[in-house]
């Protein structure tokens, strides 16, 4: 009759350093089975191992040598977000960190962002075989895009690739403005000043810089926490431009009592400016929300304590009032509204009708 398997032993080397006669990695006990998850091999070696098992009458011979097996390489990782190191017309020269991981190749996201094209990948193959698209300079890796429009403005991001998979893409660049005088622009305008506000928008006014202004770009973002802690809401990149030189602007599809940061830019002949100085303002706050676990907690003939809990959003402003609607369980039109405080928790409601 058979002798069940006890175990199995399995030993396992990197080629390299099997053909040198050095040590295995030796892996033993009764987890040892089919399929059985090895860690501590490294991704992109190729490795040989040997298999062997055991039971109550003993230990078998190693099996014979396996056939090199080669780990999967570890997945491209994110990249830096890629920097403008030279800007023309019709070009951009883009500079990033080089993959700490073996990739073949990098693709690059197109976004036009004033010119109306839509948005392309361009992918730059490894430098030996297009020296001229790309070139690895140390720690960076540089490319230019070409046919690009001029005096628009894009940005971009970039991943590692391989034939198998590719890398998430990075950060998005900075805006770039396609230009024969570089990315040098005009000085920048004012910070931004708030004077107008409501729930869902704002007015911005600011200074305009030293120099003839086509148009301003205005960027911004919502803050993660609004003036009330408990209402959250998410980084939201924002862009809004003027149609000509004016110094003023109505930005609307704002949350309510939510901060947000601008900064302006300028874009003249010259290209787009540095930005100005961020301002930060938040807009008006909006209904709370619904107080919680409202229960009784006394009961009398014609009146009961109730209690409740405030909203988690008070909105953004102190709670002034609440308001509680009793309506007769008989008689569903006929309500009663009463009013407490809005620091109280706690209220009577009192003139009911007893066994009701």
């Amino acid at each position: 009759y058979a002798i069940p398997v006890l175990g199995h032993d399995l030993r396992i080397w990197e080629q390299e350093r099997f053909m040198r006669g050095e040590e295995p990695l030796v892996f033993s006990g009764p987890d040892v089975w089919p399929e059985y998850h090895m860690e501590g091999v490294e991704p992109g070696i190729a490795y040989v191992l040997q298999v062997r098992c055991h039971n109550e009458a003993g230990t078998s011979e190693w099996s014979t040598m396996s056939e090199p097996l080669t780990t999967a390489l570890k997945p491209p990782s994110e990249l830096e977000k890629p920097e403008a190191a030279d800007v023309g017309l019709n070009f951009v020269t883009l500079q990033w960190g080089t993959s700490e991981v073996e990739i073949d190749s990098y693709e690059i996201f197109v976004e036009p962002l004033t010119s109306g094209e839509q948005a392309w990948v361009f992918s730059v193959e490894p430098p030996e075989e297009t020296e001229h698209l790309c070139r690895y300079t140390g720690t960076k890796t540089e490319a230019t895009v070409e046919g690009l429009q001029a005096r628009q403005m894009y940005r971009f991001r970039v991943r590692g690739c391989r034939k198998a998979d590719s890398g998430p893409w990075s950060e998005c660049s900075d805006q770039v403005y396609t230009s024969s005088m570089g990315t040098a622009g005009a000085s920048q305008p004012s910070a931004p000043r708030q004077v107008e506000v409501w729930k869902e928008g704002m007015v911005l006014e600011w200074d305009a810089p030293d120099a003839q202004v086509a148009r301003y770009l205005v960027k911004g973002h919502a803050e993660s926490t609004s003036r009330n802690a408990k209402t959250k809401s998410p980084d939201e990149l924002l862009q809004f431009q003027t149609t000509d030189s004016s110094t003023r602007l109505t930005v609307r599809g704002l949350q309510g009592n939510t901060f947000y940061t601008f900064r302006v830019f300028a874009l003249t002949s010259s290209g787009l400016s540095q930005s100005s100085e961020p301002g930060k303002f938040c807009t008006l706050a909006m209904p709370p929300g619904p107080p919680k676990s409202l229960s009784v907690v006394e009961v009398e003939q014609t009146q009961l304590r109730l209690r409740w809990e405030p909203p988690e959003d008070d909105g953004g402003a102190h709670l002034e009032k609440y308001f509680l609607e009793v309506v007769d369980w008989n008689s569903p039109t006929e309500r009663m509204t009463k009013e407490f405080g809005g620091d109280e928790t706690e209220g009577i409601v009192d003139g009911l009708q007893g066994n009701q």
